[in-house]
């Protein structure tokens, strides 16, 4: 896997019994280099995000309405952040880009 998308989110969830908006926090596997358009929109208790070093890009609305996330390191190796990412997330506090 190189992009993650919302269809791998909602089957994380699904594997796990719960729908998106009761996901937690997530590890994002090393294997993927593209965080896809929208992959975790809605995800609205999502308060932990780990970005591996080997995602180099943040699709579109990626976090979108990520209502409980507080804060997001992003690697190093990310070199493009597309627009509305992080379009309400309105607990996000810090965002540390190196």
């Amino acid at each position: 896997m190189t992009t993650l998308t919302q269809n791998h989110i909602d089957a994380h969830c699904s594997n796990l019994g719960i729908s998106r908006e009761k996901l937690t926090d997530f590890t994002i596997p090393d294997s993927v280099t593209n965080i896809g358009n929208s992959a975790f929109q809605n995800c609205t208790s999502l308060e932990s995000i780990d970005i591996p070093d080997s995602v180099t890009e943040i699709g579109h609305g990626a976090f979108n309405n990520c209502t409980s996330l507080q804060s997001i390191n992003i690697p190093n190796g990310v070199t493009k952040i597309e627009d509305w990412t992080f379009q309400g997330c309105t607990s996000l506090t810090s965002i540390n880009i190196p």
